[in-house]
């Protein structure tokens, strides 16, 4: 990997991103075209949404335009990249932004809604690099059409499986997401060593534990199903919540119970007991802090790669919050309440 290179280009790509103020200026418009008329002068964005209609916009609009934007960084940063194992690292990194993608088109499919992406999009984020016919995934009118037409990718044996045993959305979704956190741990397992694989394994296990987390509360809360049935759901290869943990958190008597397991956890300094009226919050300020800690103990590297996509990620959400509130007129602290800086 050419490190001084590589910093260079990552120094210059965070410069561009999102400030704060940004933010606080453009919460107080009134008018969504402003909003696009500063992405257009954005040298990450300008080429994607040039030809955007601001008075049509809806979120799945704005969203799969910045994302065109997230896999050119990607290209960018891995021509710096020379490490084989770094390679590796990254293409199976970036697979859960194309997951993402999957996952909104199959929903978009599930729900019968017109399918906003054209071919060339679908082909710049995921067609070519995942070897997916996106003329087969484009044109698919239901879910059996959608899973056939991965036939030939990597995805298909383990989707096609789950759709004979289940139609459930729910649990495709949760395949998707499973197949991405144990490839991701084997490629770390397999082409990583010493200080690099010890890290990238830390913040992979931190993850898997805030998504088993969120998991196991959201069903308990809303849903009546056997524990059995949410071990299924499960990521393994967490960081401190262990097996034992994890069956602690299903056998709580009751909500309360399971929160005050979770905030006597390792994850405690995160979750306090009003915080789990919002998980993504807590999920945000968790990885924020471990990422941003792991970044300035680090000489860049994969380190800055990584977390430079944490928050090209972030910006690309609070840029679509931002819309959505200035589309539903919400006052400009509101529209704040959903930017996470």
């Amino acid at each position: 990997m050419n490190d001084k290179a590589l910093k260079t280009k990552l120094k210059f790509m965070k410069s561009n991103l999102f400030k704060q103020y940004d933010y606080v200026l453009l919460s107080q418009t009134k008018d969504i075209k402003e909003i696009t008329n500063r992405l257009k002068k954005d040298i990450s964005y300008n080429k994607f949404v040039s030809e955007l209609d601001e008075k049509n916009l809806h979120r799945s609009d704005i969203e799969r335009k910045l994302f065109l934007s997230l896999r050119s960084d990607f290209k960018k940063i891995y021509k710096f990249v020379f490490s084989f194992g770094v390679k590796k690292y990254l293409d199976v990194f970036f697979l859960k932004y194309e997951v993402y993608i999957l996952k909104l088109v199959l929903c978009m499919i599930y729900d019968k809604r017109e399918l906003k992406y054209n071919l060339s999009e679908l082909d710049y984020i995921i067609g070519s690099k995942l070897k997916i016919d996106v003329n087969k995934l484009r044109d698919s009118e239901n879910v059996e059409q959608f899973i056939f037409g991965l036939r030939g990718t990597e995805f298909f044996e383990f989707m096609n499986k789950c759709y004979q045993e289940t139609k459930s959305l729910f649990e495709l979704e949760m395949k998707l997401d499973l197949y991405y956190y144990l490839k991701l741990d084997k490629t770390i397992n397999k082409y990583l060593n010493g200080n690099d694989k010890f890290i990238l394994k830390k913040i992979n296990g931190i993850e898997v534990d805030l998504v088993n987390i969120s998991t196991i509360y959201r069903i308990k809360k809303y849903y009546k199903v056997a524990n059995e049935k949410i071990w299924g759901y499960l990521i393994p290869s967490g960081y401190k919540l262990k097996k034992d943990d994890i069956a602690k958190l299903l056998g709580a008597k009751d909500l309360s119970d399971m929160e005050n397991m979770i905030c006597n956890s390792y994850y405690g300094r995160w979750f306090k007991k009003e915080s789990f009226n919002n998980i993504e919050k807590v999920i945000y300020d968790c990885l924020s802090e471990i990422y941003y800690r792991i970044y300035l103990n680090s000489n860049d590297g994969i380190f800055g790669v990584i977390y430079y996509f944490y928050l090209k990620k972030l910006e690309i959400n609070n840029i679509t919050s931002l819309i959505e509130g200035i589309r539903y007129k919400l006052l400009p602290d509101k529209i704040m309440d959903h930017i996470f800086i």
